[in-house]
């Protein structure tokens, strides 16, 4: 009986009161998660480029998506936000990317509306052989049935991986 209680007393003195640098984020401000978990696409495509699950490298859990570009400009991983998204709406996207081209590369965060293409942000250095974070924050305008989202780099033949894909509401 003196050891439980002892062990007791021992983990409840482990324990520590909750924080404000212990705070969870709200999942509710999250409009979209992906960590392709279970080793599916689950929606994500490409244009100028080949995509495919991946085991080889990941951030989280056991899977990533693996671009192989296949041109030196408008080659991208991307996916259709429309319906997800509200116009005047500002929301933050964030994507991890890896690769082992050999050179530090730039990449950047896109967005297309038919023929109307902006980027969400500027380059952004990815180093080689590190998972590096971009994030840019974009205001949403009106749109119908198209809002892609999409990674691009400018260079033929880089096969790079991407993981922990979120969109947040802002404001």
């Amino acid at each position: 009986m003196l050891v439980l209680v002892f062990s007791l007393a021992v983990g409840c003195a482990q324990d520590k009161p909750a924080d404000e640098s212990d705070a969870v984020e709200p999942q509710s401000a999250y409009v979209y998660q992906e960590d392709f978990a279970g080793g599916q696409l689950n929606g994500w495509a490409s244009a100028n480029a080949d995509v495919q699950i991946s085991s080889a490298f990941a951030k989280s859990d056991q899977y990533s998506v693996q671009v192989t570009t296949r041109g030196e400009g408008w080659n991208r991983l991307e996916y259709n936000f429309a319906g997800m998204l509200q116009a005047g709406k500002t929301y933050e996207f964030t994507v991890w990317l890896y690769h082992e081209f050999g050179e530090n590369l730039e990449f950047h965060l896109a967005r297309k509306l038919g023929d109307n293409f902006m980027w969400l942000g500027g380059n952004e250095i990815i180093p080689n052989k590190q998972w590096t974070q971009i994030t840019n924050t974009y205001t949403v305008e009106d749109h119908t049935s198209e809002w892609l989202f999409f990674v691009e780099v400018y260079k033929e033949g880089v096969v790079y991986y991407a993981d922990d894909i979120s969109v947040r509401l802002v404001e």
